[in-house]
């Protein structure tokens, strides 16, 4: 009973790795190729503010405002190099430094120039 149990985990976990690459094997990136510049903390409203209630004027933070969103950078993960989900097929997301997930399909994903003081912004999805 044991040898089936464990024999069925083994069949969904290599299910569940194959339909991750295929999925992402399609990733698509949309964006209008802006740079954008980091806005400080006096720049954003007091609603954001309230967003961010989890910063304040000297922590320093940096944030961007994108399709209507204001976005801490902090938030964001690094691209990596070796991850199969985002470079095993077609390196989408090779050029990009960083994203933010909205679901497992979707997310927000970013490049710095090279003075690191504005940002190209994307949406990715597959």
């Amino acid at each position: 009973m044991a040898s089936l149990i464990s024999r069925d985990i083994r069949l969904d976990s290599a299910l569940l790795h194959s339909t991750k690459a295929k999925t992402m094997a399609n990733l698509t990136i949309r964006t209008n190729n802006h740079w954008r510049e980091f806005l400080d903390w006096c720049e954003l409203t007091n609603k954001e503010r309230e967003w961010f209630d989890y910063q304040d004027e000297d922590s320093g933070g940096m944030f961007f405002r994108y399709r209507g969103i204001c976005y801490d950078l902090g938030r964001f993960e690094r691209c990596p190099d070796t991850s199969e989900a985002f470079n095993t097929h077609a390196n989408n997301l090779a050029d990009w430094h960083g994203y933010a997930s909205d679901s497992f399909f979707s997310g927000v994903c970013i490049r710095f120039n090279r003075e690191c003081d504005a940002i190209q912004v994307g949406t990715y999805y597959s």
